[in-house]
């Protein structure tokens, strides 16, 4: 059947068996003399019997390709599902150019932590290194790895601290406030001190003396750790002398009402490890026995009291058998998903016959402080570590060559094999590569070429 309407032709053509029809097209022809010229009645009804006499033929082919386009692009979606969540720790494809984002702002700028906002956007502190010396710096970034230049200054964070000439300011340490502000612990001219930021990146001038308050701890102890507490803020100081935990107010000033005016002893020495219980206020703290290479667990009260309801839990035995722990340190204390918490910790072991080796293990300790589990891990840790929401271990570890400096990223299941390999160039030791938890269980690593880049590990 042809219809023309001024110089465009419509050719519709109809398979029929018996009366029912099988097929129906409508070739529409461009203004072209010669190719209308070439399509006429007799050509239309040939075609219309070519496919009158085999109807069923043309039927199964039409469907054989449709089924044949389906596998392909199962094929191919499977495919690149398994290249892209081939194995555990793998690049995540999905985010910046092949699992890695570059930030071409920050060039001198040495990243020393990250930090995830609930939102899913995330903080890097550490300084950036200009001619008047070290200065602290604050970035935050969105999701995909761009910078949130709604945060701040065009994504930099703004302090009304003032900072002098040729002394260092460097941030180490983030936590996010449940009001959203952000404070980082750090260093201002040799002394102790934290930043406090509003969740917008402004400073909160309220805080210390115009958003920064200097802290009168001895700086023989080194900053291990910082917590939400509530509006307050609580610190960790570790050394060769006995740690210490600091609670600041709102203010920036010691809260008097906790523990000794503010300052709680933790009577253990060497470095330590703290994580505090949001739903008691409970603070647990791992650290070495003054004089022993034996490590403690011990556990404060919200108030800052000792809690005589805990076993002081206590390693430092040999279990393999190789000799006595000449070296002991703690590495992490994690919250597990089912009450209790993961201490991880490595050292030196030295014994007749056997030459010195440094064995990493960790183990679970229950709310009550007994053992309930641990194992041999194997190899060495970074200073990342973060418990997945079912249960396993994440850790780093480094790698030196000759040439190059490599930082892995492992679970506990893979421990006992090859560790994964990551990020082989960076020029940065696993103890300095900052690493978080997603709550999809992926993990955002940190590193640095002339740059801040960022990747994204799977989570399979």
């Amino acid at each position: 059947m042809t219809k023309s309407t001024g110089r465009r032709k419509e050719i519709t053509i109809e398979t029929k068996r018996t009366t029912k029809i099988l097929s129906r097209r409508t070739i529409v022809l461009r203004p072209d003399p010669s190719l209308e010229a070439a399509i006429d009645e007799d050509a239309a009804a040939a075609e219309i019997e070519l496919l009158t006499d085999k109807p069923e033929t043309h039927k199964e082919k039409t469907t054989m390709i449709r089924l044949i386009k389906l596998a392909v692009t199962v094929l191919i979606t499977l495919a690149a599902a398994t290249a892209t969540y081939a194995a555990w720790g793998d690049r995540d494809f999905t985010f910046g150019y092949e699992g890695v984002t570059h930030d071409p702002e920050t060039t001198n700028c040495t990243p020393l932590n990250v930090a995830l906002q609930p939102d899913g956007r995330f903080l890097i502190t550490g300084f950036r290194t200009t001619a008047l010396g070290k200065r602290i710096f604050l970035r935050r970034y969105l999701e995909n790895g761009l910078p949130d230049l709604s945060f701040g200054q065009n994504g930099w964070a703004q302090s009304s601290a003032s900072t002098s000439a040729f002394v260092h300011y460097e941030g180490e340490r983030i936590v996010v406030m449940n009001s959203g502000k952000i404070a980082v612990f750090g260093v201002a001219g040799g002394q102790h001190a934290v930043w406090m930021y509003n969740a917008n990146g402004t400073s909160d001038n309220a805080f210390g003396t115009n958003g920064r308050a200097t802290l009168s701890v001895s700086t023989n102890l080194a900053r291990s750790g910082i917590q939400a507490a509530g509006t307050n803020l609580l610190l960790l100081f570790s050394g060769s002398a006995s740690g210490e935990l600091l609670m600041l107010n709102p203010s920036g000033t010691p809260q008097t009402r906790w523990g000794n005016a503010g300052s709680v002893s933790t009577g253990l020495v060497g470095t330590q490890r703290m994580y505090r219980e949001s739903s008691t206020g409970k603070i647990l703290v791992a650290g070495r026995i003054s004089g022993l290479q034996k490590l403690r667990v011990k556990r404060f009260m919200s108030n800052g009291t000792a809690d005589s309801t805990f076993i002081q839990y206590e390693i430092g035995s040999d279990e393999q058998g190789y000799g006595e722990w000449i070296s002991i340190e703690a590495s992490h204390l994690l919250p597990l998903p089912n009450e209790g918490v993961l201490l991880s910790y490595s050292g030196i072991i030295q014994g007749p016959g056997h030459p010195s080796f440094t064995p990493h293990y960790y183990k679970t300790i229950s709310v009550s402080g007994s053992e309930t589990g641990g194992g041999h891990i194997g190899w060495a840790f970074g200073n990342f570590g973060a418990i997945r929401s079912d249960g396993k271990f994440v850790t780093s570890s480094d790698s030196e060559g000759r040439f190059w400096r490599k930082s892995y990223f492992a679970q506990l299941n893979d421990l006992e094999g090859t560790p994964v390999g990551m990020f082989d160039g960076w020029n940065l030791s696993a103890s300095i590569v900052p690493a978080v938890i997603l709550p999809d269980d992926r993990v955002l690593v940190v590193g640095k070429t002339s740059v801040i880049a960022m990747a994204r590990l799977t989570a399979n």
